[in-house]
């Protein structure tokens, strides 16, 4: 995985708009058919069939529909996520998060469900290598991540290796770095704060060290690459 060599322009990471995150949802019969649904069920059931056609990545297949224009596009944010998460909880997170920043349903991000080819990805194991690559090459051409927390006070996506790994490529890429919950997290959050012990609870439960991965080498790759005291120190920071 090169280094970006400097002076020149940076890599296009091509994402979805958030207008085609909602398309998606309204073309599967609506909200009322996600309901309950993670991100992962929204793979199987819905993403999958939808790309059998070209076998392509939702972005890829998108893209090359008459409209695709309107809804491929630079990315300009990477969503740290777990796949675990309510499907639609993640959207209405990020619709809160870019309503909140002056942004519209045009902003493009870099989701990996969506950007990630999950024909692929079914039919054969990918390398550690090759994630890593994508990963951090996608975050470092952005340059803008939102991370997705849920439950606020123990958050998934800080149990998750991969995730934790994001924070650090942010720290180490210089990315700007946000959070963006759902409502319910958000008035939870809010209410929570006001005792100033909630919050050193949450941090006390960050333990990258006991993160975990699918597949288990992947975690051990992770901290071997970029060093598990680094991750350790940027939390203690």
């Amino acid at each position: 995985m090169p280094d970006g060599i400097q002076g020149e322009s940076k890599p296009v990471s091509l994402g979805l708009t958030l207008g085609f995150f909602k398309r998606f949802i309204e073309i599967h019969g609506g909200r009322e058919a996600f309901q309950g649904l993670t991100t992962g069920d929204v793979c199987t059931r819905f993403l999958l069939p939808y790309t059998a056609s070209t076998k392509l990545s939702l972005v890829e297949h998108v893209r090359q529909q008459p409209d695709g224009h309107l809804y491929a596009k630079p990315a300009t944010w990477f969503v740290s996520h777990a796949w675990s998460y309510v499907h639609l909880d993640v959207v209405d997170a990020l619709d809160d998060f870019f309503q909140e920043n002056g942004l519209d349903d045009s902003v493009a991000v870099w989701f990996c469900t969506f950007c990630n080819n999950q024909h692929e990805i079914e039919s054969q194991i990918y390398a550690f290598e090759h994630w890593f690559g994508i990963f951090r090459s996608s975050l470092r051409a952005i340059g803008n991540v939102v991370m997705v927390m849920s439950p606020w006070s123990d958050p998934t996506t800080l149990k998750r290796t991969w995730c934790v790994f994001e924070v650090y490529a942010s720290i180490v890429e210089n990315a700007r770095f946000e959070i963006a919950m759902g409502r319910s997290q958000k008035q939870s959050f809010l209410q929570d704060i006001d005792h100033e012990e909630a919050f050193y609870e949450m941090l006390s439960t960050i333990q990258s060290e006991k993160s975990e991965t699918t597949i288990p080498s992947d975690r051990d790759n992770i901290f071997y690459v970029d060093g598990l005291n680094k991750l350790h120190s940027c939390r203690r920071q």
